[in-house]
């Protein structure tokens, strides 16, 4: 990606999301009876960003580091969350295809499959994190 490039997809959104300006000035269309519409076109623009970011980042990824880079980035990583895996592999994986589920869960241990099935997901299904 080119820089410029690289600034336009970091610039602030155009349309319904460009409520405020950069000094924080209120824009008329920011009101009460149109923050449905408002977040909802936050979530849409911020999900299509994030997915060219990650689309993006994965491969700056696969060409710069190595394959052992890689596994030792997860591993120190796998260090630092360990406490709570519980919640965090739930979330990670919230929304993911079962594809995307069974390949994720298939670099697992057994029994961390076992314990994110049977305990893990269950819970953080029940969680109202949106209420």
């Amino acid at each position: 990606m080119q820089h410029g490039q690289s600034q336009r997809s970091h610039s602030p959104p155009d349309g319904p999301l460009a409520g405020r300006d950069r000094c924080g000035a209120r824009r008329p269309q920011l009101r009460p009876a149109n923050l449905g519409e408002l977040t909802d076109a936050l979530a849409t623009t911020l999900r299509a960003h994030l997915d060219h970011e990650e689309g993006e980042g994965l491969a700056v990824i696969d060409a710069t580091i190595t394959g052992e880079q890689f596994q030792a980035f997860g591993a120190e990583h796998g260090k630092r969350i360990a406490g709570d895996v519980q919640r965090y592999l739930p979330w990670t994986l919230e929304g993911a295809t079962p594809e995307v589920t069974a390949t994720v869960l298939g670099q697992l241990p057994p029994p961390v499959r076992q314990a994110y099935r049977d305990e893990w997901q269950p819970a953080y299904a029940k969680l109202a994190l949106w209420p």
